[in-house]
């Protein structure tokens, strides 16, 4: 899911641990007005440094950076400002504000004309994009960082396009070619001395094994990239690295280990506010207990199953109802183990379908990126990729009209089903009409209907058995009820309910129709009113 894969949206710092007495010594620097205005953003960037862990502290602190980059007229601070904003955003998952702050800043980065400004709002933008879902944004956006980083010689910040192209493949299900971009990011990491990439290389590395089920190559990656976010006092990615270490552990039944690293990966979530990996890291915490205290396993999972809703991601989602499950299972309780069950197949066909979009993603990306080979082939062998460029865009256009079939297939039958529910709503209105409706040689409670049996046998030429008869009584009361439930207010067997309506279906003479239980009604009532 997107909470294993790291991202670096390229924050003005990484992340550090809080410190008071820092926060108030800084803060009376960028509040002296007599002190140069350099000097006061340094202690804005430094206090941005100082206090990361503490998301909501900065956020308030771009509300004063903006402030003074305005006053000031400083374009450059003003960038930092919205960027830092428009970071601390998406990770509470405020996306809506996140893009309203990318929006702006977006806009003054091009009128600065300055590389490094419109790289940096690239990459916050393939960020969100990911938040989104919407994978081939994201890569659009990242492609087009990691071209203008090379084109202007920002090779560190090539290698956060390259790190962050390769945790959307990871997403979507691409994981060697995922990996091969991280490769390419830590050879050239080492190779230009810049190490301070590694820690993300490494993790998001860990993380393309891990879902390659590569468990003991991933613990690899995982333990050199908690060395590293330790010295660093990274807390946030020291915590993913615990998580997925424990994740690691327990896919290979070490379960001790396992809930090691999982207490230590959780109290550090609290620490950060990181509510999303919490729920999955609890989830995974109810599995590993599970083993030996069912009902210990249950209370986490019902604290889990508290807190998610319907915009909770799918797998976290489906590990809650999967836990939930076994513990009822375990303790006997077969009803709601069986709607726990029920909870966790919809979250699996849901997953199924995201694997399905992806798989067309991956199509789409595939395509897209021989087309953004040949573009670039073009400038130098017009004439050559030409015929190339042509092939390729043939290929991206029978992807696009498939998509499009796809999308108006289900387009189709979305509205035929919205126009059979709406025929249904129109017979069930029919058939109140009828029963409401006056006859002169009917004297009826318009309240309660009952039907005629002897206008309806005459009708027909034919009696009807009591069964038949009952059925019909059934049907009165509910037209949209099923056949197991007409046989529990019956008495009688499945089968025996099916037999019976075949039979009125035949002697009413109803047409084929996808309510034909309907049809039967309002043929008899209609019967049992003929004059």
């Amino acid at each position: 899911m997107i909470l294993k894969v790291i991202f670096n949206i390229l924050l003005l710092i990484p992340f550090y641990s809080n410190s008071q007495s820092s926060y108030d010594s800084l803060q009376k620097i960028w509040l002296d007005k007599s002190l140069p205005d350099s000097v006061r953003f340094s202690a804005i960037s430094s206090q941005y440094k100082i206090n990361q862990s503490d998301l909501e502290v900065n956020l308030k602190l771009t509300d004063y950076h903006l402030q003074l980059s305005k006053k000031k007229g400083s374009t450059s601070e003003r960038l930092n400002a919205l960027h830092q904003r428009g970071a601390i955003q998406l990770y509470q998952g405020n996306l809506e504000a996140s893009k309203a702050s990318l929006d702006q800043e977006l806009k003054i980065a091009k009128e600065t004309n300055e590389p490094k400004n419109l790289l940096r709002a690239y990459l916050l933008a393939g960020s969100i994009a990911v938040d989104e879902r919407d994978f081939l944004g994201s890569i659009r956006a990242f492609n087009k960082g990691n071209k203008l980083a090379k084109e202007s010689g920002l090779e560190k910040l090539e290698l956060t396009c390259l790190n962050n192209l390769a945790a959307v493949y990871e997403l979507i299900g691409n994981y060697d070619l995922s990996l091969q971009y991280l490769d390419e990011a830590e050879r050239r990491s080492k190779e230009l001395n810049f190490r301070d990439k590694l820690g993300l290389i490494w993790l998001n590395m860990g993380t393309a094994k891990h879902s390659k089920k590569m468990y003991l190559e991933a613990i690899e990656d995982f333990e050199q990239a908690f060395d590293f976010f330790k010295k660093e006092k990274n807390r946030f990615h020291e915590s993913s690295c615990y998580y997925m270490l424990a994740s690691c552990y327990h896919k290979l039944n070490l379960d001790d280990k396992a809930s090691l690293y999982l207490k230590r990966s959780l109290e550090i979530d609290k620490t950060v506010n990181n509510e999303l990996r919490t729920l999955e890291g609890l989830t995974l915490k109810g599995s590993i207990v599970l083993k030996n205290d069912v009902e210990a396993a249950l209370d986490i999972g019902l604290s889990v199953l508290e807190k998610i809703n319907d915009g909770t991601p799918q797998d976290i989602r489906k590990g809650a109802f999967e836990l939930l499950y076994r513990c009822f299972q375990e303790l006997g309780d077969y009803k709601k183990s069986l709607k726990m069950h029920e909870l966790y197949l919809a979250s699996s066909d849901n997953m199924r379908i995201e694997e399905t979009n992806f798989a067309t993603i991956r199509e789409a990306v595939k395509y897209e990126f021989e087309i953004e080979l040949v573009e670039t082939q073009l400038e130098n062998q017009e004439a050559q990729a030409a015929l190339k460029l042509s092939q390729v865009k043939k290929n991206f256009w029978i992807i696009s009209v498939s998509v499009v079939v796809i999308l108006s297939l289900l387009f189709f039958f979305r509205s035929k089903s919205i126009k059979m529910r709406k025929k249904r709503e129109e017979l069930l209105v029919e058939l109140e009409e009828l029963k409401s409706a006056k006859s002169s040689n009917l004297a009826m409670d318009t309240q309660a209907f009952a039907l005629n049996r002897e206008k309806v046998e005459s009708s027909i030429n034919r009696k009807l058995n009591e069964t038949d008869w009952k059925v019909l009584q059934i049907l009165l009361d509910d037209p949209m009820i099923t056949n197991k439930e007409i046989a529990a207010k019956a008495f009688l067997s499945d089968d025996g309910i099916g037999s019976s309506l075949r039979r009125m279906y035949e002697y009413f003479e109803v047409k084929e129709t996808k309510y034909k239980k309907i049809a039967l009604l309002m043929n008899a009532i209609k019967r049992s009113k003929e004059q």
